[in-house]
């Protein structure tokens, strides 16, 4: 995801949150986000295409807040579902809480953000399979 600072992503392989300006790359997951990541990101390296609502690893950036949201889940193949939505403020750099919603997509339009629902889009994916 891009915002104005940075470009931000998810390493689900080394199970770490990372940023970059183009001149330096910083891995922004702490001890505590770190041990979350390790223990609720379930993909191995195979596990290449995402199936929105199913299966999905997404940033969505909050310009209004200036909050930048790393989203995961996965339905697949798993004995429990992994769903979750952590959110980084990019001005105080501190993770500041986990959302309850999981959006499958976003835009920000007139720095007005807005999603579709993960629920809606599992529902729809399901149908179509």
């Amino acid at each position: 995801m891009k915002t104005p600072k940075y470009i931000y992503g998810i390493d689900t392989v080394a199970k770490k949150l990372w940023r970059t300006d183009g001149n330096s790359f910083d891995i922004i997951s702490d001890f505590k986000v770190q041990k979350f990541l390790i223990d609720n990101i379930s993909l191995t390296e195979t596990e290449c295409w995402p199936i929105i609502g199913i299966r999905n690893v997404k940033t969505h950036y909050n310009a209004y807040k200036s909050d930048v949201m790393f989203t995961f889940y996965d339905d697949i193949n798993t004995l429990e579902e992994y769903a979750w939505n952590l959110c980084y403020n990019e001005i105080t750099q501190t993770f500041t809480t986990f959302y309850s919603w999981i959006p499958s997509y976003s835009a920000n339009i007139d720095n007005i953000m807005f999603t579709f629902d993960r629920n809606t889009s599992k529902i729809i994916t399901k149908l179509t399979s």
